[in-house]
């Protein structure tokens, strides 16, 4: 333990022991540091063997550039490009006109009011009025507090269903 080192933390000067007299810092890692041994800076000083392997290493680079350019070069002018054409057959879907006929819509009389008893769907109800259960969108429309619970509906609540002519059985 030759070399005295100074406290990073509190300053103290000539410490040789591993930790500082007046902070208790542990200094053995900066001691460890400061006694390994120099190494010689190749890359400051490079010798004749260093050059010569850097004055290779540089040629290399420039002939596989050169290579390159001269590939893609040489690409350009002798090869034509060939144009590939396939044909595509895409098949067209046989689509069914719809008319403003062809739609059957229930005809809307009169507003009726049906009390959900215990195991009733909303498509279960459309069905037993409109004859369908797809038109359930119908009382969403005319009972507005069903709107976002569409499957919960509470047994005893009153909705209101318009009478579809379409419909099956009048409810009570």
């Amino acid at each position: 333990m030759s070399i005295k080192l100074d406290c990073p933390v509190c300053g103290y000067k000539e410490i040789e022991g591993q930790a500082c007299p007046n902070c208790d810092a542990d200094l053995s890692t900066i001691r460890l540091l400061m006694e390994l041994p120099s190494i010689p800076n190749a890359i400051a000083e490079p010798d004749k063997g260093s050059k010569n392997i850097l004055t290779t290493l540089m040629i290399a680079i420039a002939m596989l550039m050169m290579g390159i350019l001269l590939g893609a070069i040489g690409n350009y002018l002798f090869v034509k490009p060939q144009i590939i054409t396939q044909n595509i057959v895409i098949p067209t879907p046989s689509i069914n006109k719809v008319t403003p006929n062809s739609i059957k819509k229930p005809k809307l009389t009169q507003i009726q009011q049906y009390i959900v008893k215990d195991g009733d769907s909303l498509s279960q109800i459309a069905e037993k009025l409109c004859g369908t259960g797809t038109r359930w969108q119908i009382m969403v429309e005319n009972n507005f507090q069903l709107i976002g619970r569409e499957g919960e509906l509470e047994v005893g609540e009153i909705l209101k269903v318009p009478k579809c002519e379409e419909g099956k059985v009048n409810a009570g």
